[in-house]
């Protein structure tokens, strides 16, 4: 599935697969993850 983003270590990360799709997933070192999408700082921490 290609959209207009550009995925970002998809294999690397994981996690919900509309997550992945909008946006990038990291892993905190306490075990939370935040969505970084580029140009929307407001969806930042949507889980």
């Amino acid at each position: 599935m290609r959209g207009p983003f550009v995925p970002t270590h998809r294999q690397s990360h994981v996690g919900c697969n509309s997550l992945e799709m909008r946006g990038r997933v990291e892993e905190k070192g306490g075990g939370s993850r935040r969505v970084r999408i580029k140009g929307r700082p407001d969806l930042l921490d949507r889980l």
